[in-house]
């Protein structure tokens, strides 16, 4: 058998894996490009594959080590937004963790939080440009693979890359490790390739920036480099300038933010490697720890390679830098163990059954590390999910930045499952119960104070000592509290979630109990038997704050601004309570209890802008510029880049010049022209009077005077007290001909203000001119019917006159009224339809039919004359006999047993009958359809005003009690 010549690099680097070239006049190389082919994937398929595991990693990887979040995640949240958790490794007295490093990843987010975008899209959009800069990397070192040894190392590469767990939960981490791993894959890219000076750059950014363990990686290969003579002086004055290079800029910025000059990359050996206590004492672990863990992360990979036995230190982060070498190596055993049979077999079959068993193994491989990825996310996701509804669920709110009374979410045994700021809107505190965990927490960097970074925290240390001072109350001081319901809980992992007396649960989802799970179970994806809960609980002041949130979303108004009643009534000195309860009142168009709660809000908290930004657009839409102009420029004041009170300013100012516009047309007697600029107003600022009186002082100066009365009576139900606009509507009535109509008007200003000289005058006029019309109306030719008491004579009477006339609209509307006084009232509304039809402009018809369909709803309840047995046009001396007459007949002094409770109900009628009939107030909106005593009509008690009077239906009875319940 021929044996094939491999040719010896002259370069070190290749000679332990190098595969060689193909030569494809030989042979056996011919032979072996002919079975590389076979297996070759396109270079779509290899991006495609990476791309999309990368993705998946970015949307579905857990935070799988607190020291993410509290040492990275954190000091960036606090570099971004001013607030976020401090370790003792940022105090300056230490000082091992670099702020350049954190620059890395957080100018990009800087300018997505420039560009407003929520802080949990910035989270998810840096774990993105991970899965994207993974992607290509890898994409980088699958052609150079490929260039340089041979196709099949770099396909088992990209496959083992793309799909091994380990890669999946570390690329897309946000550690100085997983940054290393890049820093890796690069190096050994541009070692291959022989770029030297590019190997030695991104190596020195990686020990200098981000983590100075990996130089024990590249060592062996600068030593190779000085071997060299030609190299040596090269590597010398590249390492030096890179140095300098990289190490001033950092020096500088991490001197800037501890105040000293720091060398975070020194410190951070020194206290690892030399230390008394740093070597040993966070999360050390035994090698039966890695073993393990390189299996669940490479599966059948792992027997590939040959690790070096770890030193005795740290978790699992701690060997991320080795996975793209892990990677390589066991696609250079595959490809080579392929190389040996193709060089060394002559038989196909032996070939062919190779290449199923690669296969095989591979895709055993792939369906071990998925699993294996969804064992993690199916078992641990929840915690993050948990977060994320968090914070969609209460972001809508747009809370602002003040610490004053804000909500605190605490933190018990599942600290470290926190991901980080990024997740917890604003206006929410996170903070620490105690739990059975005995170290030392980080607690939040200094605030009002300027450089925080530079403040040396108290009560800090770099024992891991626990610090007490940590530690809230959680039923005194926590409004929220997230936690798992683990059943072996220890002495301190207090069970909230069982604790209903305090806590509510508001959201709970699946999780793995690994305490109760065995390994097996947990390691891949298998339907778990022991599962717990993640809790998200409320205190109960939130519970009603939550609840009538989720009321407020399905449209329940009522029972919403119940929960919120009770939440203020709870605590009265939280201004969250009062602002969503303003919420609701604006949805129920109760624009003024919204303003009082947005004012008991800002008394409380007067920083508070989204209560501002709402009382600003109340009073917009009142057209009371001058005020929310003020709220406007106070929030502008406090937040320069509001994109909201932007845009606000500039409609104000646009409304403001429309207004003027309109005032200027009617000052020049211009009305048709300033009507429609009118339209607008009042279309953009409903709540509004002010352009109502404009615009029927417009109509009323063009001769439309129906358009005229329409606006002014909108006003009149705007304004409490507004004397002028009954006035005005008066005249207005009385220009038409419309006695009646004018002189109801000019009564409602004289309920207003009994000594109105104008109105008082008028109101002489008015009603002189109705007394004549009806007059008039009465005896004219064959019409002595309106005023008839004997109903069906005056509608006999009128149909007679109908005949004569058939378009006149009164005699239909009298007719009208007579089937009213008869109770008929689907025969009412459709002659005051028929009225309606011939004259349209005429309100009487109108009014009549509306009155109509309300007294046909209120025949469908109580019927006060019917009670007393009385007509509608009974005076009150018979409503007082037919009284006396039932009261006497149904006292319930007179009744035993279950009569005696039918004569109570009865009795309460009766006296309900007489309070409303006797009082003429109450019997003229009674008479319109309205029920003064009906409970949902007037928002309160059906008797409660006749007991408050002084009214005892049962004063004479004794000294019985009564209970009732009333149901309407």
């Amino acid at each position: 058998m021929h044996k094939r010549k491999v040719s010896a690099q002259t370069y070190p680097s290749y000679r332990f894996i190098h595969s060689g070239s193909i030569n494809e006049d030989d042979p056996n190389d011919s032979k072996r490009s002919h079975q590389s082919r076979r297996v070759l994937m396109s270079a779509p398929l290899i991006l495609l594959s990476l791309l999309s595991m990368r993705i998946c990693s970015a949307l579905f990887n857990n935070i799988n080590d607190c020291d993410e979040t509290f040492n990275y995640w954190e000091p960036s949240h606090f570099l971004l937004f001013g607030e976020g958790f401090q370790t003792w490794e940022y105090s300056p007295l230490y000082a091992i963790r670099s702020y350049s490093f954190l620059w890395i990843y957080m100018l990009p987010a800087k300018l997505f939080a420039m560009l407003s975008m929520e802080k949990i899209y910035i989270f998810y959009s840096i774990r993105l440009m991970l899965a994207f800069f993974s992607t290509i990397t890898d994409l980088s070192l699958y052609l150079t693979l490929k260039r340089l040894f041979s196709p099949q190392s770099a396909i088992f590469y990209s496959v083992i890359s793309a799909f091994s767990t380990g890669m999946f939960v570390s690329v897309t981490s946000f550690l100085p490790s997983s940054f290393a791993i890049f820093i890796i894959c690069w190096s050994f890219n541009f070692w291959f390739r022989k770029f030297y000076a590019s190997f030695i750059i991104i190596f020195a950014f990686g020990c200098i920036l981000s983590w100075p363990f990996i130089a024990v990686i590249g060592i062996p290969m600068a030593l190779s480099l000085l071997w060299d003579y030609k190299y040596r002086k090269k590597f010398v004055m590249v390492s030096s300038l890179s140095a300098i290079l990289i190490l001033i800029p950092t020096v500088a910025i991490d001197s800037y933010y501890y105040g000293k000059l720091v060398i975070a990359s020194i410190n951070i050996i020194l206290y690892n490697v030399f230390s008394d206590h740093g070597p040993d004492l966070y999360g050390t672990e035994p090698l039966n720890f890695y073993l393990k863990n390189l299996f669940l992360n490479f599966n059948l990979v792992f027997p590939l390679i040959t690790i070096a036995i770890p030193i005795y230190h740290k978790e699992e982060r701690f060997i991320y830098p080795v996975y793209p070498l892990i990677c390589m190596t066991a696609s250079f055993t595959l490809a080579n163990i392929e190389e040996i049979i193709v060089n060394f077999s002559s038989s196909h079959q032996i070939l062919k059954f190779f290449k199923l068993i690669t296969k095989i193994f591979l895709f055993i491989f792939v369906i071990l590390s998925i699993s294996r990825i969804i064992a993690l996310y199916k078992g641990y996701h929840s915690s993050l999910k948990m977060y994320n509804e968090f914070f969609y669920q209460e972001s809508h709110l747009k809370l602002s930045d003040s610490k004053e009374n804000i909500a605190i979410v605490c933190l018990g045994k599942e600290w470290h499952r926190f991901p980080s700021n990024f997740f917890v809107p604003k206006g929410f505190e996170v903070q620490f119960v105690a739990s059975e965990f005995r170290g030392q927490l980080p607690k939040h960097f200094e605030s009002n104070v300027d450089f925080p970074t530079r403040i040396i925290p108290k009560r800090m240390n770099d024992l891991n000592q626990e610090e007490p001072s940590r530690y809230l109350n959680a039923t005194l001081d926590c409004h929220y509290l997230i936690d798992s319901d683990y059943d072996n809980h220890q002495e301190r992992d207090y069970p909230y979630s069982k604790d209903s007396t305090n806590w509510t649960k508001l959201k709970t989802l699946k999780f793995l109990d690994s305490q109760q799970t065995s390994i097996f179970y947990r390691s891949f994806y298998i339907p778990y038997l022991y599962e717990s809960n993640f809790c998200l609980l409320a205190s109960d002041v939130d519970v009603h704050l939550e609840l009538g949130m989720q009321l407020l979303m399905k449209g329940q108004l009522n029972d919403a601004l119940s929960h919120y009643h009770l939440a203020v009534e709870s605590d009265s000195s939280n201004y969250l309570t009062y602002f969503k309860r303003s919420t609701v009142y604006q949805a129920m168009n109760r624009h003024k209890s919204a303003l009082d709660d947005l004012n008991e809000c800002l008394k409380l908290n007067e920083n508070f802008l989204p209560a501002r930004l709402q009382k600003a657009t109340i009073l917009y839409r009142q057209a009371v510029f001058d005020q929310a102009l003020k709220e406007i420029e106070f929030i502008l004041q406090m937040d320069p880049f509001n994109d909201d009170a932007r845009l606000f300013h500039t409609n104000l100012d646009i409304m403001r010049n429309e207004e003027n516009q309109a005032k200027q047309l009617i000052e020049w007697k211009r009305f048709s022209e300033a009507i429609p600029i009118l339209d607008r107003l009042n279309q953009e600022h409903f709540l509004g009077y002010r352009f109502r009186e404009l615009r029927a002082l417009c109509y009323e100066n063009i001769g439309d005077i129906i358009n005229a009365i329409n606006d002014l009576r909108a006003v009149t139900k705007m304004k409490s007290d507004d004397t002028d606009g009954y006035y005005k509507l008066s005249q207005l009535h009385y220009s038409l001909g419309e006695p009646d109509e004018s002189l109801n008007a000019i009564r409602e200003c004289l309920k207003l203000d009994p000594d109105h000289k104008e109105c008082h005058k008028y109101y002489k006029k008015v009603k002189k001119l109705a007394n004549f019309y009806k007059t008039g109306h009465e005896y004219a030719s064959q019409h002595n019917y309106p005023t008839n008491k004997e109903s069906h004579k005056a509608i006999k009477i009128c149909s007679e006159a109908i005949e004569l006339n058939p378009n006149d609209p009164n005699t239909l509307c009298d007719i009208a009224d007579a089937y009213i006084d008869l109770e008929d009232y689907d025969q009412a509304y459709d002659y005051y339809k028929k009225a309606h039809q011939i004259d349209q402009t005429m309100t009487r018809p109108k009014d009549g039919y509306n009155k109509a369909e309300r007294l046909k709803k209120q025949s469908q309840k109580r019927d006060y004359y019917k009670i007393l047995g009385v007509s509608r046009n009974a005076n009150k001396k018979d409503i007082m006999r037919a009284y006396r007459k039932a009261a006497s007949k149904w006292h319930p002094d007179q009744f035993q047993g279950d009569e005696k409770a039918k004569a109570e109900k009865k009795f309460i009628d009766i006296a309900a009958a007489k309070e409303v009939l006797t009082d003429p107030e109450k019997r003229s909106k009674f008479d319109n359809g309205e029920d003064p005593l009906d409970h949902e009509q007037q928002n309160g008690n059906a008797f409660h005003s006749f007991f408050t009077n002084g009214f005892d239906p049962f004063g004479s009875g004794g000294n019985v009690r009564f209970t009732f319940r009333y149901a309407y």
